[in-house]
């Protein structure tokens, strides 16, 4: 029933917790930027030369790709301590 559905999404979000990252991507890596955009929600976005500033909140499995584009102080924070 329920409490077995509520225990299996636990499980599941705690396998690939919620982190808050700050990244520069170049315009020029498009499915980088896309598959941002739909996995992950950006609730900052600014635009310098040829490059793209993210505020950037999604799994951290799908942000760990990414991981040549995360700020130099990596701009971490786990989204469940906000």
């Amino acid at each position: 029933g329920v409490s077995e559905l509520l225990a299996s999404m636990d499980v599941a979000l705690s396998a690939d917790p919620l982190e808050i990252r700050s990244m520069t991507v170049p315009q020029s890596e498009g499915g980088v930027l896309a598959a941002l955009g739909s996995g992950a929600r950006i609730s900052e976005r600014t635009f310098e030369g040829g490059d793209v500033t993210m505020q950037v909140e999604g799994p951290a499995s799908l942000l760990a790709r990414y991981r040549r584009f995360w700020q130099p102080d990596g701009g971490h924070s786990d989204a469940e301590q906000q």
